[in-house]
């Protein structure tokens, strides 16, 4: 019993800490989402861009590598911040190449529910048939 009230009050002692940890976890993966994110969309979509709107993109992209790789958290707040600010142009391509492909997906999406259900629904209207034979009648 005693061990427990110990570890509840270490726990609450550190709770704090702990929460201070959790956040600058939680900024270091966003952070490195944000640069994942970055180096696909340029990969993809960078050759869209000029060179003067591509090159802060991908100097920005390389200053918040580096600085993930370190452990100040101030220095990776402000590179991502620059990320930010420097892929904004590379985020309007990737949005304007989103929407000009949005209509032929949506219609791929939805044929392929359609078509099943429609199978589905033959299906079961043959089994709702059973034995039953269409046949022609004739009153004499």
């Amino acid at each position: 019993s005693d061990e427990i009230e110990q570890m509840q009050k270490d726990a609450e002692a550190n709770a704090d800490a702990d929460k201070e940890r959790r956040e600058a976890v939680d900024k270091r993966n966003a952070a490195d989402q944000m640069v994942y994110a970055t180096e696909k969309s340029l990969a993809e979509h960078g050759d869209k861009l000029s060179e003067e709107d591509r090159k802060p993109a991908e100097e920005a992209l390389e200053a918040a590598k580096k600085a993930l790789e370190g452990e100040d958290q101030a220095t990776i707040d402000a590179a991502v911040e620059t990320l930010q600010t420097a892929s904004h142009k590379l985020a309007e391509v990737v949005y304007a190449d989103a929407q000009a492909q949005q209509p032929d997906g949506e219609a791929e999406q939805q044929a392929a529910p359609q078509g099943e259900d429609t199978a589905d629904n033959d299906r079961d209207k043959k089994d709702k048939r059973g034995d039953a034979v269409d046949a022609d009648y004739e009153a004499v």
